[in-house]
């Protein structure tokens, strides 16, 4: 998939959704998931010296790893409210200047170079905790900074943080089974900074506190239910994000799609709201700040939750369309 080629497809969807419903994949569906790393999983031979696959046996959403996004550059995008006040313009503007920045900058949490050390060398069982309190600029290594990777599959992002020095833990969150046991499986040595929970994206709190989590981050999960066409389960994974989002953490998703098809999906305008910042006025009661960046081959959506917390509505419909979506799945 292709920034261009996502932008024919959405543009085609848009112009007939009123008359024509086009078929979409299932991906809205646990067990579509489920059997597709089962399959993955039947497929990939474990050898039996090291009880770890023999090849590489992952999964990575529009070929995107992290080495991709530790340093990148990109251009604003932005996008108008239109004089309904209740729906966003049908087309978004690209900035002409590029802006760099970081991987850690763009979630809100900076990796630990001490920690990045600790995977090659073997002697950092010795070190002692003021050492390690140095090492991170006078803070204490125990400072824990829970990042979820929402819809993680099987893929080594989560690993890869790891091995760049974000301290975490880093909570692998997937509805499938399967793909948990298979990341689990391959990644035994950081079990300590690696977690593994099998959940509803769609309900995080049954499993998380609310208010608890610095950083989510999303490659692939909201833009495969987009290409579904499962807006109501959008909606209710934005929503869950945020209520177990610290006061100003971040919500960091991947997409190929432009903000003018993908925001009414997630961020839905209602009647008396604000666009987001960077759109238009603050609608402080739910994020802060949404920010769209335009990298070469895909974007970034960064929504960071208002300062003032979790103690706010939901948008109107929110709790018929959660409903609706638990029963379906149950």
């Amino acid at each position: 998939m292709s920034l261009r080629g996502r932008y024919v497809i959405d543009r085609i969807k848009r112009s007939v959704s009123s008359y024509l419903k086009m078929p979409v994949p299932p991906y809205g569906e646990p067990m579509f998931w489920e059997n597709v790393y089962h399959k993955m999983d039947l497929a990939t031979p474990i050898s039996p010296d090291t009880s770890l696959p023999e090849f590489d046996d992952t999964f990575e959403w529009g070929d995107i790893k992290l080495q991709d996004v530790l340093e990148y550059r990109y251009r604003p995008v932005t996008i108008q409210q239109t004089t309904s006040a209740t729906e966003y313009a049908s087309s978004s503007t690209v900035g002409d200047t590029d802006a760099t920045t970081t991987f850690g900058q763009t979630i809100g949490v900076e990796p630990n170079e001490f920690f990045s050390l600790m995977e090659d060398d073997t002697t950092t069982s010795t070190t002692t905790d003021s050492q390690q309190e140095e090492s991170s600029g006078g803070s204490s290594s125990s400072t824990k900074e829970p990042i979820i990777m929402l819809g993680c599959g099987n893929s080594r992002m989560g690993e890869d943080m790891v091995e760049q020095g974000w301290q975490g833990p880093i909570i692998q969150v997937d509805i499938a089974a399967k793909a948990l046991e298979m990341i689990a499986r391959r990644s035994p040595h950081n079990s300590d900074r690696l977690q593994y929970l099998q959940e509803d994206a769609t309900n995080l709190t049954s499993s998380i506190r609310q208010d608890t989590v610095a950083a989510t981050i999303d490659k692939g999960l909201l833009d495969a239910l987009f290409c579904a066409d499962e807006y109501d389960q959008m909606t209710d994974i934005v929503s869950s994000v945020r209520r177990v989002l610290q006061p100003g953490g971040v919500f960091c998703i991947f997409s190929f799609s432009r903000p003018e098809f993908l925001l009414p999906r997630i961020l839905p305008l209602h009647n008396n709201t604000q666009m987001p910042y960077g759109y238009g006025r603050q609608q402080q009661s739910t994020w802060e700040h949404v920010e769209v960046r335009e990298l070469d081959r895909f974007m970034i959506y960064r929504l960071q939750k208002s300062k003032k917390g979790s103690n706010i509505r939901e948008p109107k419909g929110y709790s018929q369309h959660h409903n609706k979506t638990q029963k379906r799945r149950q």
